[in-house]
């Protein structure tokens, strides 16, 4: 009888460490998750710092251009032009890069290891918190649009809708491209 109840025993510390093994499995893979996470958060400050900086020199720039004693006319006009395109296109190449983070996290989020509470925010609170890293670089992208169409002569009214549907072509473009 006492050999019977040792096989029990020892089946049932086997199928514990087995349980064991498969817990530390689980949160090894959850901890790897969080740290992809934590990448992408840092990805996304990285890329809003690397925005602000060259937003910061292109209007410093501008500003400088826009005195218009530093060069010959026509360098000027073309400079009018260009460093508002420049300041447009890195803004909204940024943003392409955001929204990729953005992807990432949610696809993280959609693997069930990670989950917003467990991360001990809402759903909303986390989609809440793109709205500056998203609404950064159309501020910017606006201003340059702002600034080209004042040059260029364009009205804004023009402009605006311009911005909207390339923010919406991308977005369509990206889940196109990523479907596959």
């Amino acid at each position: 009888m006492s050999n019977f109840n040792s096989n029990i025993d020892n089946r049932n510390i086997e199928e514990r460490k087995l349980l064991i093994k498969q817990k530390k499995l689980e949160l090894d893979e959850e901890k790897e998750k969080r740290t992809i996470w934590r990448q992408e958060d840092l990805l996304i400050n990285n890329r809003l710092t690397w925005l602000l900086v060259s937003q910061a020199l292109l209007f410093a720039a501008y500003g400088w251009v826009m005195k218009g004693d530093i060069c010959k006319p026509e360098l000027l006009i073309i400079l009018l032009f260009v460093i508002p395109c420049i300041g447009f296109i890195i803004s909204y190449l940024i943003l392409i890069s955001i929204y990729a983070a953005k992807e990432a996290q949610v696809a993280l989020k959609d693997t069930g290891v990670i989950y917003w509470g467990s991360m001990g925010v809402s759903e909303r609170t986390t989609y809440l918190g793109y709205v500056a890293p998203f609404g950064i670089p159309v501020s910017f992208m606006l201003a340059w649009l702002v600034l080209f169409s004042y040059v260029a002569d364009i009205s804004i009214l023009f402009i605006i809708p311009v911005l909207l549907l390339l923010i919406y072509t991308t977005t369509i473009l990206y889940n196109l491209w990523f479907d596959f």
